[in-house]
């Protein structure tokens, strides 16, 4: 399986069941289109957890992977936000550095990226 992407999204664990917020979608000029910000999804988090007898320590953030079909599955949790985008950021970053040797016109750097990253995570078998 891969990931099409990745989410950063506020849970609140109760009744042994995890619920994870999305936030209300809000104009975003840069993008010309509604995106869900974390300060909104945090805040659904925060009254749902209010709601349930627990507090805004309780509320939780955690890094998902979706997949082809739109399937979220949870890579990781962490106290804050910033601790999760730091990781995504982590995941994200050779990626980001080959695109920008693409950008570049160096294509060679750019596929040396990529397979560097693929090779040393994997153990036995290539990807």
């Amino acid at each position: 399986m891969s990931y099409r992407y990745y989410e950063i999204r506020p849970c609140v664990e109760h009744d042994d069941r995890v619920t994870s917020f999305l936030g209300e979608p809000q104009w975003c000029q840069s993008r010309g289109t509604d995106v869900c910000t974390p300060e909104s999804a945090y805040e659904q988090a925060k009254a749902y957890a209010e709601s349930v007898g627990k507090g805004a320590d309780d509320v939780f953030w955690t890094l998902y992977g979706i997949d082809e079909e739109g399937l979220a599955e949870a890579i990781g949790d962490f106290k804050t936000f910033e601790d999760a985008y730091g990781v995504m950021c982590n995941i994200l970053g050779p990626m980001r550095e080959a695109l920008d040797y693409a950008e570049d016109d160096m294509e060679q750097d750019c596929i040396n990226t990529l397979t560097d990253v693929l090779l040393q995570s994997t153990m036995e078998d290539r990807i």
